[in-house]
């Protein structure tokens, strides 16, 4: 059974900022799975870059400022 640990990530700034945060919560989510961690993951971002975020697997739910 996975242990699941939640995470709110509060990034509503700037494309390249949302980009780059993005690779690095993917990352984190896949290094959490090999050692039998589960991330729910929840990101508050503006309304002009929602859709990038939502079409993340990962993100389990979406915020919009």
């Amino acid at each position: 059974m996975m242990t699941t640990l939640r995470i709110l990530i509060i990034k509503p700034s700037s494309l390249g900022d949302v980009i780059q945060m993005l690779q690095v919560v993917e990352g984190a989510y896949h290094a959490a799975h090999k050692h039998g961690f589960y991330l729910d993951i929840h990101w508050v971002i503006r309304d002009c870059f929602s859709e990038l975020i939502k079409m993340s697997p990962i993100i389990s739910k979406c915020f919009i400022l």
